[in-house]
């Protein structure tokens, strides 16, 4: 069984930041961290727009326990605000309101450890969601960390 780690000071790994903007068309012809930062947000919507699709397939599943539909809604919760947040927290990045963006994708980091967080509440209890809280939590901290570097110069 995989589990997430809630460190917040978990290494993203070499291979993981450098894979995860090629999955953007055209990421290789950013030319600078600008670029970068606005392809960082843009998979962090797509990651974040994806858990819609997987909650729906979840929730078709009659064979899943009520213990875990119960915390599936909640992280659903979590992740609709952190939707909102994203789109907001790119806005922030777009009009150079660094400490704004900063704070709301801070928020969105949030949602998968709190998501998590809930499945660990009752012993025993395995998260269908662990693959899909990981990688929303690390491409989180790749918009962070370039909003970060902007809010710094």
């Amino acid at each position: 069984m995989q589990e997430m780690s809630t460190d917040r000071s978990i290494s993203l790994g070499y291979n993981f930041c450098v894979n995860s903007p090629e999955a953007a068309p055209n990421s290789h012809r950013a030319k600078h961290h600008r670029q970068m930062g606005n392809i960082s947000f843009m998979l962090l919507r797509r990651n974040l727009t994806k858990f819609e699709v997987l909650h729906k397939q979840l929730l078709n599943d009659k064979k899943m326990e009520t213990p875990v539909r119960g915390r599936v809604e909640t992280c659903f919760q979590l992740y609709s605000l952190a939707i909102f947040d994203a789109k907001e927290a790119f806005q922030d990045y777009n009009a150079k309101r660094y400490h704004d963006s900063n704070t709301r994708v801070s928020a969105v980091s949030n949602a998968p450890v709190t998501c998590e967080d809930g499945f660990k509440e009752i012993q025993g209890l395995v998260s269908p969601l662990i693959k899909m809280n990981n990688v929303t939590y690390r491409v989180s901290a790749i918009s962070l960390a370039i909003v970060t570097m902007f809010s710094l110069e």
